[in-house]
């Protein structure tokens, strides 16, 4: 029982890790895509996946990322990339520990998608 306990607490405590370590990996080829891309959407959509990919090894410019696309979906009105960049900003915060302000982000994100009948893929 002790032993399986162990394994248990192991796993928890280092499958996440291993995740963000593969999300850190993107990094390079979601670079290179946002070099290439040419429409406003796929950029915003990017720097979004640039925002998740960052979060755990460079917070900072993971908030720059996500607040950059929430910027430009806002401006363009495109929601889709609106709500992205939001549940970004939500993480971040949430791991940051400003619980409320991560609340707020989500159900205004929650908000916008109900509100376009979309959802978060």
């Amino acid at each position: 029982m002790r032993s399986f306990l162990i394994v248990l607490l192991t796993a928890v405590f280092f499958i996440p890790v291993l995740g963000q370590q593969e999300n850190y990996k993107d990094v390079p080829s979601l670079l290179q895509r946002l070099s290439a891309a040419t429409s406003d959407t796929t950029r915003i959509l990017i720097k979004c996946s640039l925002g998740e990919a960052y979060r755990s090894n460079n917070p900072d410019t993971s908030l720059i990322m996500a607040n950059e696309a929430l910027a430009s979906s806002q401006e363009l009105k495109f929601k889709k990339g609106e709500i992205h960049a939001l549940v970004v900003l939500c993480v971040l915060y949430r791991e940051k520990g400003d619980l409320p302000y991560a609340l707020e982000l989500g159900l205004k994100a929650l908000k916008i998608a109900e509100e376009e009948r979309l959802a978060y893929e």
